[in-house]
């Protein structure tokens, strides 16, 4: 992995599994992602079998488990509840990852040297363009915006009012089209608007 010029990095990552055992390609998410932070912080909203916690173990100090309740957006609300803001605050960067991702296929180190080279105070790794159709979503239309299975937040926007307050004001919808309706398709534009 090349040397980064971010010198404090927090993963915050979200793990659901339907069979209570972490696979192996998320495993593999959790070691390159390990490589690249100083902390790691997993949450699990599913159960955890004791062998995939002992396991978790030996790459970080810091896992949770909680009911599936507000899906991804929720479990990071409850990690940044539990982490705290402040503390929150003495990083570099946050990234918040689930595991929908698959990879990573090179190494992640090449994608944020890439970003840190860029002028931007938060990133993903797609962008949903602009869609005049909302209607599977139940919206009039669907904002261009950062799809949430990967995003980094700079210093800078973690400390800012407009993400606490996002953060704090998300409730447990008990299903993912309203999440993405109304937690993932308008993040972006709540923190470019900031």
């Amino acid at each position: 992995e090349a040397a980064l010029a971010v010198q404090k990095r927090l993963k915050v990552d979200v793990y659901y599994g339907r069979n209570q055992q972490i696979e192996e390609n998320d495993w593999h998410v959790l070691e390159a992602l390990r490589a690249i932070s100083q902390r790691l912080f997993v949450i699990s909203n599913s159960p955890l079998s004791k062998t995939d916690i002992e396991e978790l173990g030996t790459v970080t100090e810091d896992v949770m488990q909680r009911e599936n309740k507000g899906f991804d957006i929720g479990a990071w609300r409850d990690a940044m509840a539990k982490i705290g803001f402040e503390e929150l605050a003495a990083y570099d960067e946050i990234v918040l990852v689930n595991n929908s991702v698959i990879g990573p296929v090179y190494p992640l180190s090449e994608a944020f040297a890439v970003m840190e080279k860029r002028t931007c105070d938060f990133w993903g790794l797609t962008l949903f363009e602009f869609s005049q159709n909302g209607d599977f979503l139940g919206l009039p239309f669907v904002p261009e915006h950062l799809q949430s299975y990967f995003l980094v937040f700079h210093r800078n926007v973690v400390q800012s009012a407009a993400f606490m307050e996002f953060f704090r004001n998300v409730r447990d919808l008990d299903n993912v089209t309203g999440v993405i309706a109304q937690y993932e398709t308008q993040l972006t534009k709540a923190l470019k608007k900031a």
